[in-house]
């Protein structure tokens, strides 16, 4: 280890980050490196070349811990990349009336078709009028979950 790690790592912030790295495999995480080349995703082209490896690596069950760290590295290149560039900006982005009225709209129904399931005919109108929060009740939010069959947190 050079020195100049080796006196960062005498430090206590860095301590478990070197024990961790000390242990680690460096010449099989090198030739990984030489092998794949990772450089900061620019491009679809270059996106489409780091999604293939990921794709690669996460279709094995054995993956060794260099490996690993490729692939988790990759993984952060790729997420970068397109929040960059697939991501809507915070206005567009859809809360959880959004995605009740499309449910609703899609399954074609009506509000009365949720008595019962969120509340009382009053509560639903509230909900569906976006006077009262389905995000401030849990579990509103799970009963949704529950009877569309998804993630509840879309409602949260």
């Amino acid at each position: 280890m050079d020195k100049a790690i080796h006196r960062k790592c005498n430090t206590a912030k860095w301590q478990n980050l070197c024990e961790v790295r000390e242990t680690f495999d460096r010449s099989s995480y090198d030739f990984l490196l030489s092998h794949y080349r990772p450089l900061p995703i620019r491009s679809e082209e270059d996106n489409e070349a780091a999604l293939k490896i990921v794709a690669e690596l996460s279709r094995r069950d054995d993956l060794t811990p260099a490996e690993e760290d490729l692939l988790e590295l990759l993984t952060q290149l790729i997420e970068h990349f397109e929040e960059q560039h697939y991501s809507f900006p915070e206005d567009m982005k859809a809360g959880p009336l959004d995605f009740l009225l499309e449910l609703a709209q899609s399954n074609g129904l009506r509000q009365a078709d949720f008595v019962g399931v969120i509340g009382s005919r009053g509560v639903v109108s509230e909900v569906f009028n976006g006077k009262r929060g389905i995000s401030n009740s849990k579990s509103m939010a799970r009963a949704l979950g529950h009877r569309f069959k998804i993630d509840p947190g879309v409602f949260l």
